[in-house]
């Protein structure tokens, strides 16, 4: 009768130790060390410990060699139990070891990925209530993808350049007080002059209203917004008509976190180059722009040589030229190496 007491307990214990995963106490090993059950039992918890927390590389190779020649060795009296425990437990180590594992340690790399640019955030993946608006028959939408460029005339004649990844949203006919267009991304704007009727580009958070000028928008979304305006005059405003900012030729605006516009009389005129069919990159960081290059080929840029990030670089691309090529001229540079690894463009 004690004895099947004992025997149950064993049980009990046994199952609760499989289940938990938790280190036994030397009195737990003492009751249920069977013929050397307890030892194999916990082998193999050691090696899931190991492998669950990635202190070391195992050898798993090594480890199951060992657990073999104990089982040979071994006699095992409860079978039913003892073994039916045992074989869950191996089932999930191995599992873990070739599938499981692997999938740890990719989310592992994946969350300590450090990125310059993701394409999954641009416009291509992103819905935006422009296309609601778009679906109106007075509407009308142009876009643009990874590395492409195009050129529209709107109905009162303005002229707008549209850079890759990005959208505007303008009526088939303007016959409001206003000319409203909607940007998302980036567009030079060369607007057809007409005093009673102002052209007004709105783009995330804020406004740019103009009578008739040359200037450009550049919001995607991540990074500050630009104006830079080119010829004429700009007033600025948040989405709420407030906050006024008039800008002058060859000023750059930048709206931050605040919602508050920073004027800057020094504006790159090479950054406006996309438009004429080349992108000119002048005494800039390798960040910026490698930026720039994830969104001309809607590509993901991984950095893995933080010391790169900050060089200043003097480097020129045409529009049609292949993500290879581009990749070919960069490496030249000697600032770091790149590598194209799926869909993933790698600094290294």
């Amino acid at each position: 009768m004690d004895e099947n007491i004992t025997i149950r307990e064993d049980e009990k214990l046994s199952m609760q130790l499989m289940e938990s995963f938790d280190n036994p106490s030397d009195e737990d090993l003492a009751l249920l060390d069977v013929d050397g059950c307890a030892q194999t039992c916990k082998d193999l918890m050691d090696m899931e410990m190991a492998l669950r927390h990635d202190d070391q590389l195992v050898d798993a190779k090594e480890m199951l060699d060992a657990f073999h020649v104990r089982r040979k060795k071994a006699r095992i009296r409860r079978m039913a139990i003892g073994w039916a425990s045992v074989a869950a437990v191996l089932a999930g180590v191995l599992f873990f070891l070739f599938s499981g594992d692997e999938k740890v340690r990719q989310v592992s790399d994946l969350a300590n990925v450090d990125y310059i640019y993701k394409a999954n955030d641009a416009i291509y993946n992103k819905v935006e209530t422009l296309q609601d608006e778009a679906s109106s028959k007075n509407m009308c939408q142009v876009m643009t993808r990874k590395a492409e460029t195009k050129s529209l005339l709107l109905p009162d004649g303005t002229e707008v350049v549209l850079n890759a990844g990005s959208r505007l949203v303008y009526p088939a006919r303007f016959h409001q007080a206003k000319r409203i267009v909607r940007l998302y991304g980036e567009a030079f704007f060369k607007v057809k002059k007409d005093a009673k009727h102002p052209f007004v580009v709105k783009s995330g958070n804020f406004n740019t209203t103009v009578l008739g000028t040359q200037f450009d928008v550049k919001n995607y979304g991540g990074v500050a917004p630009t104006v830079v305006l080119i010829e004429g005059k700009v007033v600025l405003t948040d989405s709420l008509g407030q906050g006024n900012v008039v800008m002058k030729p060859g000023q750059c605006a930048t709206l931050n976190r605040q919602g508050e516009f920073a004027l800057s009389d020094h504006v790159d005129t090479g950054s406006l180059s996309w438009k004429d069919g080349y992108q000119y990159y002048d005494d800039i960081s390798f960040y910026q722009m490698m930026t720039e290059v994830g969104r001309w080929y809607h590509v993901d840029v991984v950095c893995k040589n933080p010391s790169a990030r900050n060089s200043r670089v003097h480097f020129y691309i045409p529009n049609d030229q292949s993500l290879e090529k581009t990749m070919e001229m960069i490496n030249k540079l000697g600032v770091a190496r790149l590598t194209l690894e799926g869909h993933q463009l790698v600094i290294r």
